[in-house]
């Protein structure tokens, strides 16, 4: 049995296997670990302490935090390489082969680090249940029996100082059991200290309230559904977001009262679904709208178990299609399409507005057929790559689409929609044509690769666009709207001193690549930019903004120096 592993940047695994023992009983609540949780060497796992069986999903609960693993034998068969050689390179492969072969299991995970916590823990078992599970390690020279327990509840008293942790399952309102995990705080409790980092996510964002997080092609979600003191009295505590790091926050006039009564925030883990075919299925970004519901856009190789019936595109043309697929707020899926021609086509990002329409952004090989009769660029632009932008309704019909580019290579790595419903997108490009309007902050091509900032009505029409960037290779990663609809935006470059205004915060560039920052007006106005970096690389990835109009901007760095205050 072959297995592949999404553990985002991770070079280190922690895997459950239970093949090697007699039978596998699951049941609701906490196995401990006694010795039956190895890695695939048949090492035993003594940092995992329990594990719990959700539907699809083995919840590890070790001494770091909690592991997520979600576990699919695909349809894919592992044809040994013996048997190839065997049938003397034609590639065909027999009956007998295929009987023999092995399974793929693909393996999703993602590891939940509490961030300076406590190294020494009182672990509390409560709720001893009745069942057991009896295995027998039968590959050792001498075959082990091992019994396990099962537990309702599991505590980490003092997981930071005055802070336990409670681990359990419930059974919600829609007669579905959930995992949940309570922090309780005490008066000496303090609740910044809480940090979490979700290793191994490709993203995490915030939606509705809600924690989205996503791992390859799969996605699933947390929620405070509430969080109340001792004396029963609610509190409102919100998340705090950052790169793949997550906290929480009270508001200031409900910091008083939790000094003096204890505290319990009630995050609960709300579902996860895989999705996706026979083939490469990558998901790359998610929103949601109003109502609660989930858009997901991405590209796929995959021939079926893609689009819904009636779908706007129900078929794949090409080597790859971008996608976009809408569930409601309980997982159920509502609809899903296909979106590309006769080569490759890359969803990569998407926004929705307030009335439910979400847009799609990326880029195509595809010459023909992107684009709607009367759209801002029927044509394709020429080139290895052009973007393409795309609005769909609610429902799932294509409004309208778009090229967009000049003669080389056009990408759109981000778009948001903003408070006016207008749309505003950043990318890279390596064209000189058809990327800026007449009076742009810039209106000519710098060099390399230049970032392009641009700004479209909900129907499509342009309405300004430039360049910006210098001699270099300059990368528009995100951008973001704030209070007022200005943009805001991040990125990287290698270029000397152009994205910088004068008295910014740092106007040269510090090192290989810096990250930058830029604020421009609604009307395409640039009010400073700045770069941001030390001695080596440095790059922007994600930038937001706050009801006050302050900036917060994320990426990675090699630089020892420059970065931090």
């Amino acid at each position: 049995m072959k297995i592949k592993y999404n553990v985002g940047l991770m070079n280190f695994f922690i895997l459950l296997l239970l093949f090697d023992f007699s039978f596998v009983i699951c049941r609701e609540g906490f196995e401990e670990n006694e010795g039956q949780i190895v890695d695939e060497f048949g090492r035993r796992r003594n940092d995992v302490l329990f594990v719990s069986r959700i539907k699809d999903c083995k919840i590890l609960l070790t001494e770091k935090g909690i592991s997520y693993q979600f576990d699919r034998v695909t349809n894919d068969k592992q044809v040994s390489t013996d048997a190839k050689i065997l049938n003397k390179g034609t590639g065909k492969i027999s009956p007998e082969d295929l009987i023999n072969s092995e399974d793929i299991i693909n393996v999703n995970r993602v590891d939940v680090e509490f961030l300076g916590s406590n190294k020494r823990v009182q672990v509390i078992k409560r709720g001893l249940s009745k069942d057991y599970n009896n295995y027998v390690r039968a590959n050792l020279p001498e075959p082990e029996q091992i019994i396990t327990h099962f537990y309702d509840t599991v505590i980490y008293r003092n997981i930071y100082d005055g802070i336990d942790i409670v681990f359990y399952s419930a059974v919600n309102e829609k007669n579905t059991v959930v995992f949940k995990y309570d922090f309780v705080l005490n008066s000496a409790g303090d609740i910044n200290k809480i940090r979490m980092r979700y290793n191994g996510a490709d993203d995490i964002s915030l939606q509705n309230n809600a924690l989205m997080v996503r791992n390859g092609d799969l996605f699933f979600s947390e929620f405070i559904p509430k969080s109340y003191l001792s004396d029963g009295k609610q509190l409102q505590v919100d998340y705090k977001l950052g790169k793949n790091e997550i906290g929480y926050s009270v508001s200031e006039e409900s910091k008083s009262d939790s000094k003096t009564l204890s505290l319990t925030i009630d995050p609960y883990f709300i579902y996860a679904s895989y999705y996706g075919g026979s083939s490469e299925d990558v998901g790359m970004e998610i929103a949601s709208d109003t109502a609660g519901n989930y858009f997901v856009g991405g590209y796929t190789s995959s021939t079926s178990n893609i689009a819904t019936s009636g779908a706007y595109q129900t078929t794949m043309k090409g080597e790859k299609d971008a996608f976009l697929i809408k569930f409601s707020a309980s997982g159920v899926r509502q609809w899903c399409t296909y979106f590309g021609g006769n080569s490759f086509d890359f969803g990569h990002t998407l926004d929705c507005d307030k009335n439910g329409n979400v847009y799609l952004g990326g880029w195509t090989q595809t010459k023909s057929g992107m684009a709607t009769l009367g759209s801002f660029q029927y044509f394709y632009g020429g080139g290895e790559f052009d973007a393409f932008l795309a609005k769909f309704s609610s429902d799932g019909h294509l409004f309208w689409s778009t090229y967009f580019g000049g003669q080389f290579e056009d990408y759109i790595n981000d778009l948001v929609i903003d408070g006016s419903g207008d749309i505003v997108f950043t990318g890279r490009t390596s064209s000189s044509t058809n990327i800026a309007t007449g009076g742009a902050f810039q209106t000519e091509f710098g060099g390399n690769y230049d970032m392009f900032l641009q700004k479209f009505t909900s129907d499509g029409y342009r309405l300004w666009g430039t360049f910006y960037g210098g001699e270099g290779f300059d990368v528009g990663m995100e951008v973001c709207t704030d209070i007022f609809n200005n943009i805001i935006f991040t990125g990287f470059t290698q270029s000397r001193n152009s994205m910088a205004s004068q008295g910014a915060y740092k106007d040269t560039l510090s090192g290989i690549w810096d990250a930058f920052v830029g604020k421009f007006d609604r009307f395409g106005k640039r009010l400073w930019g700045t770069y941001y970096g030390g001695n080596s690389e440095d790059n922007g990835w994600g930038i937001g903004s706050d009801g006050n109009g302050d900036i917060y901007v994320t990426g990675h760095t090699a630089s020892y120096e420059g970065i931090s205050t």
